[in-house]
């Protein structure tokens, strides 16, 4: 099993990009960082984004993270 240390950004695809940021800024007390064309990339701290909700299905693989894990650190993971 994978012990995981850390999170540092995670990718996810959304129908309703709108009430995801809702999400993002209300429930989960994030920043908005920048709004693109179909995405939104949130932050909550120094770095440039912790978060992205793109549109899209979110059964369907867009999803990513990167985080440390207590082997190591991963880069991308899909």
């Amino acid at each position: 099993m994978i012990e995981l240390q850390g999170l540092t950004y995670v990718r996810l695809g959304t129908r309703d990009i709108e009430g995801a940021t809702r999400f993002a800024t209300d429930v989960l007390g994030l920043e908005i960082a920048e709004v693109g064309k179909s995405a939104v990339y949130f932050k909550s701290d120094q770095r440039e984004q912790t978060l992205c909700y793109v549109e899209g299905d979110p059964h369907e693989p867009s999803g990513r993270f990167r985080g440390g894990l207590a082997c190591g650190i991963v880069s991308r993971c899909k």
